[in-house]
């Protein structure tokens, strides 16, 4: 769904499922 653009992007703060499926 998009890592880094959800990282810096987030819809409604998943960074934890981003940053886990993504380290950056």
């Amino acid at each position: 769904m998009g890592s880094v653009l959800g990282t810096l992007n987030v819809p409604e703060g998943s960074e934890t499922v981003i940053a886990m499926s993504s380290p950056i």
